[in-house]
């Protein structure tokens, strides 16, 4: 029977009746080359030796045996191949003397060519390596638990960041900062460029030089190909969750170099894989648009329920209308993206609102549950039934308060304390007074404008006694990340860290549920009521309280 092997290699052009084809001694290995329009040849050399000691042995061997009247051509290695058995094919074609400055900067765009990139020139600067960037400031105390040491990093160059991230050795919190806050100082385009640019680590000792030690390259080894993993496995991430930066050109480069090294490197395939599979995840974020829940797609939509607040109040319990304010809650903050919190894109006005398109439906479910509280109790002229209804939704906040969903309080609260609801004077002064008095006042004094800044913060930030998910309150959080952002992006020319980690810890506390799993089950028609919801405009409401009191 014929060797698989024999039968590969005479398809890729080599003679099988040659010697070559028997096994080669211990510590041996074929080095099969080949250069278009020219025959091939085998080498036999050692097993241990790198890439780059193959390629020079091999172009050596060719321009030794050159035999043409014209100038030996310079050889441009196109693709590397290694068998089972240690085996290399190298792929050879040669370089047009006329075309070299063209094709060192199409290399320099593919990201084919064998110099160091500039994510490690500067990586060599003594400069750029002291610790003279990272400083221990008591001012950053919330950052030091995230990271190995009480040393943070002040401000770093692009480059050296990016050593830093894809380092085996960094802490990962290092990779979250930057990986939530990179767009606010480096294109994603350049980002891209920079992390392929990583990929290629530099050899152990250039050509030429004396050959390190089989330990020093076993190390070198190991090193590298973890480096190249870490970079792989940050675009398989960045193509999973953030697809819509990649430009049509970003997916052309990104594509073309998968493929190469594939071929030459033998990396894994799941990264082209979920290129194809999430093509059509690959369109601008404003063009992304947050589903509706999966319940309301199965909901037999009740109109009266809608028209009628004092009639939901009436079928369900305290409890059922918070847990689906709960799971509409966890639904829009899994939506919600850390990039969309970035240069105060969720400011009105600033002409940045579609860079923030799931923010914007986290925004408007926040506004139409307030405004569907101040309209559930204005909209009810029956004095009994608007004190119960009033009541009966300040229940709702403290079983809210309850299950930490923050968010959702201060919407119902702050519907219960709007200008029209609270024009309500006789309504209100008759809760106050009753049994539920005490929440009344403890919820004020946690929910006023003024205990924001304190009260609510200590709470939102205190651990619950039981495993639960938390939903912070985003919006009362949106002042701290307004006042972050006037501190500069960069500081001396370099990436200012201490306000990206800042804003990605913020951010990450804003969002730390939203991977949860919530006990309960959804009411299809009680989350419609408040997904479908029309916000009522806002003299529209105060005309209905003054119907139901009219001022003395």
């Amino acid at each position: 029977m014929a060797d698989p092997q024999v039968s590969s290699l005479s398809k890729l052009g080599f003679s099988p009746d040659v010697s070559w084809v028997l096994p080669p001694e211990p510590h041996k290995m074929r080095l099969f080359v080949r250069v278009k329009g020219s025959s091939p040849f085998v080498l036999l050399c050692d097993d241990n030796l790198l890439l780059d000691h193959y390629k020079e042995i091999a172009v050596k061997y060719f321009t030794e045996r050159w035999t043409g009247v014209r100038t030996c051509p310079e050889l441009v290695l196109v693709r590397c191949l290694v068998f089972k058995n240690k085996d290399r094919l190298l792929d050879f074609k040669r370089r047009v003397r006329s075309q070299v400055l063209d094709l060192r900067q199409l290399n320099k765009n593919t990201y084919d060519t064998d110099e160091v990139g500039d994510v490690y020139r500067e990586s060599f600067s003594g400069d750029q390596i002291k610790q003279s960037m990272v400083v221990t400031d008591p001012s950053t105390q919330p950052l030091v638990e995230n990271c190995e040491t009480e040393l943070i990093i002040k401000s770093i160059s692009l480059d050296r960041l990016i050593v830093k991230m894809t380092d085996p050795n960094t802490a990962q919190y290092v990779t979250e900062v930057v990986w939530d806050t990179f767009r606010e100082f480096a294109r994603p385009s350049l980002m891209l460029e920079k992390l392929l640019e990583r990929y290629e680590v530099p050899p152990l000792n250039q050509v030429g030089e004396p050959q390190r030690s089989p330990i020093d390259a076993a190390m070198y080894n190991v090193m590298r190909y973890k480096i190249q993993m870490r970079v792989v496995a940050l675009l398989e991430r960045w193509v999973e969750t953030a697809y819509f930066d990649f430009t049509d050109e970003m997916y052309r480069t990104l594509s073309r170099w998968v493929r190469t090294r594939i071929d030459r490197d033998g990396i894994p395939p799941r990264l082209l894989y979920l290129m194809r599979q999430r093509e059509a995840f690959r369109k601008p974020l404003s063009a992304h648009v947050v589903p509706p829940p999966p319940a309301l797609t199965r909901a037999e939509f009740d109109p009266l329920l809608l028209k009628e607040p004092l009639r939901l109040l009436a079928e369900y319990s305290v409890e059922e209308i918070a847990q689906q304010l709960t799971l509409l809650t966890l639904h829009i903050h899994s939506h919600l993206l850390p990039c969309e919190f970035m240069g105060c894109k969720w400011l009105p006005g600033n002409g940045l609102g579609h860079k923030a398109p799931n923010f914007r439906a986290y925004r408007d479910l926040i506004n139409k549950v307030a405004n569907w509280t101040e309209f559930a109790v204005v909209s009810c002229e029956d004095q009994e039934n608007r004190e119960n209804i009033v009541k009966k939704l300040y229940l709702v906040c403290q079983q809210l308060r309850t299950m930490t969903n923050w968010d959702m309080l201060v919407a119902v609260h702050g519907g219960l304390t709007s200008l029209a609801s609270q024009s309500l004077r006789q309504t209100h002064y008759s809760v106050e007074n009753s049994e539920i008095g005490p929440l009344v006042e403890e919820l004020n004094a946690i929910l006023a404008y003024q205990g924001r800044t304190k009260i609510l913060y200590e709470l939102m930030v205190q651990k619950p006694e039981t495993p639960q998910a938390v939903f912070p309150s985003i919006v009362v959080y949106l002042r701290q990340l307004e006042l972050m952002e006037e501190h500069p992006t960069e500081v001396d020319g370099q990436v200012n860290f201490i306000r990206m980690a800042l804003e990605h810890n913020l951010i990450k506390h804003m969002l730390q549920s939203k991977h949860a799993k919530l006990p309960y089950s959804p009411i299809p028609k009680l989350q419609a009521v408040f997904t479908l919801y029309k916000v009522k405009d806002q003299q529209d409401l105060i005309t209905l309280a003054y119907r139901c009191e009219p001022p003395a």
